[in-house]
């Protein structure tokens, strides 16, 4: 099951939904909760595979299987039912995304990791393999989550196991850190990183060294 929030929408695809299907909530406001009409529904195609993740770049947004790519444009139907969908197209035949946990946004596209390691989805539908430095770890990384530091201008895709990968965009450089998570979330407070870690603690991110039950580390 993939969700996903964009557009003014909520977006589900998986679980009871039929395969190659995905279904955009009606537009709704803050504050409001989404609902949803099964007449909204974009049909992607007729395979079975399913959509791995649902990403937005610019106006598009982004279908993902894992070894394709659908790019989508257009407003859809508003809530009275004017208007309607474009069809999706096929932007990439071999390549896709593992799955949502590897998408971050940042200003010159959506990141994505594919089977072959990190790819850059500019908003042109411009494919760049921006990740090639690091392929050989990507490959095999099971992400927990991405966030975005924009004070830092870099993207971090926290790992399970193995070597969290962070790239620094306004350099173009990558690195590793021996970090790793259950899961990754913004501070409301902070604006800094919240990590499950995999032993059942939460470890808050500061420009300080922290402890871990007295014991000291950085992050």
């Amino acid at each position: 099951e993939v969700l996903a929030a964009g557009h003014d929408r909520l977006w589900a695809t998986g679980g009871e939904i039929p395969p190659g299907q995905i279904h955009p909530s009606r537009l709704f406001a803050p504050g409001e909760a989404p609902t949803f009409n099964p007449l909204l529904a974009v049909q992607v195609d007729r395979s079975i595979e399913p959509i791995t993740a649902i990403g937005f770049v610019g106006e598009s947004r982004a279908y993902f299987r894992r070894t394709q790519t659908y790019v989508h444009e257009g407003d859809g139907p508003d809530n009275s039912s004017n208007g309607s969908w474009t069809t999706p197209r096929t932007a990439y035949s071999d390549v896709g995304a593992l799955g949502p946990e590897g998408l971050a946004l940042i200003s010159s596209g959506l990141l994505f990791q594919s089977p072959a390691g990190i790819r850059l989805l500019g908003p042109g539908g411009g494919l760049q393999p921006i990740g090639h430095p690091v392929d050989a770890v990507a490959q095999g990384l099971s992400l927990a989550g991405t966030l975005v530091s924009g004070a830092d201008q870099e993207v971090r895709f926290y790992a399970r196991t193995g070597s969290t990968l962070v790239y620094n965009y306004q350099y173009d450089i990558w690195t590793t850190w021996d970090v790793t998570a259950a899961g990754v979330a913004r501070n409301p407070d902070t604006g800094l990183a919240t990590l499950a870690n995999p032993r059942g603690y939460l470890w808050d991110e500061t420009d300080d060294v922290w402890t871990d039950a007295g014991r000291p580390y950085n992050h």
